[in-house]
């Protein structure tokens, strides 16, 4: 039976393409969430061993994830772009229908407790339910905002609150739209968070406001910059409503910056693996490009590198006879057997496994999008023989193995070899065997 939780699967999307996340071209009617990224450049054959120079991959949607490519109303220009690309493609958020996502909509409670309890792969627990007047067991969102609660993630409105929505006593209010502050504390806590704070980065988010401490936890952690529209910049709009654009914006952040997850960018290493797993139509024959560069020998490690890459993570070239442990990619004649052979990854894993560019763990839930998962394949010769990488909690892709059927929900990975985008972690794994768990942290 698969274990796919008690604890925190984090996840992320879409690998090094460039500006992640840019705010829109196009004037909007509602305030806009302020994004920054930046784009790695993945290496190249070359004939010295310096850093390749190319620039980012031409932009193009994974010709697996068909509901995604029907919207109409999300544009490659949009800041919400990717982050609803991440949540639709893992079956984690839905549009109001087929060609229709409304980024601009406000979002209720409910709904937004639903898709926090979704992406970051939480089961659902209803125990001595219900803990709200207004939740009834049954009702849509019961299952997940239960599964909140139990997570201390959300604790429902307060006594006075409830008299003015006329429930009684405890009551959460499932129907009511959500702020940017109860917004910023959810994700926050969903994020493990727990950072002290001071001192003062928007205007109008005094110590003394509400949701003060959450929202300078989010902005210590990248997850925002603050909004538009500001009177006096820089500023949050703690009492403005939060549209489903920047829902899926937080969360994606959010889930992709976990509290434990080191200065690597799994946002940029989810991107890369989801462009490169499958042969895009806007990117047919992969391994002729020019940016990404299959290996003929077998590609699921070169690919797990290439991932890695994309997320920050530094070559290390030490010269031989260290080359079994190295690193590094400058050509087909020229690159480290870590680079490209499971068994030598695993060796160069097990060098660097110090808790700071790597740190292998005990158990699937701990890892984190952009990580690895060394293992043996079923009926496959003894040792490390396949890789993967972690991308996401969701509904998988692949009918594989035959017992997993398609829109199966767990931990999602990608590989190369036999390309598979958006598989269940242990299809196909022989559970017998030895199996790796790695969370990469830092350069």
């Amino acid at each position: 039976m698969k274990n796919y939780a008690n604890g925190k699967v984090y996840f992320t999307l879409v690998g090094m393409l460039l500006v992640l996340l840019t705010s829109t071209s196009f004037a909007r009617a509602s305030q806009q969430e302020n994004s920054s990224a930046q784009e790695r450049v993945l290496p190249q054959p070359q004939a010295t061993g310096t850093r390749a120079t190319t620039g980012p991959p031409p932009i193009g949607v994974p010709s697996d994830c068909p509901a995604f490519q029907q919207f109409n109303d999300v544009a490659i220009r949009d800041y919400f772009y990717y982050s609803v690309e991440y949540l639709v493609c893992r079956s984690n958020a839905s549009g109001y229908s087929s060609v229709t996502f409304a980024p601009y909509n406000n979002v209720t409670r409910g709904e937004f407790s639903k898709v926090i309890v979704l992406t970051f792969g939480y089961l659902i627990d209803t125990s001595s339910g219900p803990h709200f007047n207004d939740v009834a067991v049954g009702s849509v969102f019961y299952d997940y905002i239960e599964t909140a609660y139990h997570r201390a993630i959300v604790n429902g409105y307060n006594s006075a609150q409830c008299v003015a929505l006329g429930v009684a006593y405890p009551c959460f209010g499932p129907n009511n739209n959500i702020n940017r502050g109860e917004m910023a504390k959810l994700v926050s806590n969903s994020s493990g968070y727990g950072d002290s704070v001071s001192g003062q980065t928007f205007t109008d988010v005094p110590s003394t406001q509400t949701f003060y401490v959450f929202i300078e936890r989010l902005k210590a952690h990248g997850v925002t910059l603050g909004t538009t529209g500001c009177t006096s910049a820089p500023c949050y709009k703690p009492g403005e409503l939060t549209t489903r654009a920047d829902m899926t914006l937080f969360i994606y952040r959010g889930v992709n910056k976990p509290s434990n997850g080191g200065a690597y960018n799994r946002m940029n290493a989810v991107t890369y693996a989801d462009k490169w797993t499958t042969n895009d139509p806007l990117q047919p024959n992969y391994c002729n490009s020019s940016v990404y560069h299959c290996y003929s020998g077998g590609d699921c490690t070169n690919y797990l590198s290439q991932v890695m890459f994309a997320g920050g993570l530094q070559q290390i070239d030490t010269g031989w006879p260290a080359r079994n442990t190295d690193w590094y990619w400058y050509g087909d004649a020229s690159h480290s057997e870590a680079w490209t052979l499971t068994a030598s990854m695993a060796n160069h894993l097990n060098f660097y496994n110090a808790g700071i560019r790597f740190s292998v763990v005990s158990s699937v839930n701990q890892l984190h999008n952009g990580d690895a998962i060394l293992f043996q394949l079923a009926g496959g010769s003894p040792g490390w023989n396949h890789a993967r990488t972690v991308v996401g909690f969701g509904a998988n892709t692949f009918q594989y193995p035959a017992g997993d059927p398609v829109g199966t929900r767990g931990l999602l990975t990608d590989q190369h070899g036999v390309a598979r985008y958006h598989v269940l972690w242990d299809g196909g794994i022989d559970m017998n065997a030895p199996k790796q768990f790695w969370q990469v942290l830092a350069n």
